[in-house]
């Protein structure tokens, strides 16, 4: 019973290591339609549409001139789309935090 008892608790022991080193199964690596997805949800997110022009990829939001009824549309590349994106996240966050006033009187006007 020793003899058999050594080897089976080594090998439940040791069972789990031997495939450490591969990579879990619900891992999944990113298709460039992934990709694509996520740009055209971050584009989405910030009131951007996703378009192709002169088979470049761009982002385009059609905006109101003040004072106007004509509109314009505005496009951006991935990278300002980026910057775009950062930006209303920082404000999100900023209009988030509590303002600290020390020992001024903080009032909303």
């Amino acid at each position: 019973m020793r003899r058999l008892t050594a080897p089976l608790l080594s090998f439940v022991l040791l069972a789990p290591l031997a495939h450490a080193s591969d990579p879990p199964a619900t891992e999944t690596t990113k298709t460039p339609a992934d990709a694509a997805k996520e740009l055209a949800r971050k584009a989405a997110s910030v009131g951007y549409k996703v378009r192709t022009r002169q088979g470049v990829t761009v982002f385009c939001k059609t905006e109101a001139q003040v004072g106007t009824r004509f509109t314009t549309e505005k496009c951006i590349n991935e990278t300002e789309l980026d910057e775009t994106v950062q930006r209303a996240r920082d404000q999100q966050d900023n209009m988030a935090r509590p303002s600290v006033c020390g020992n001024l009187t903080c009032s909303g006007n």
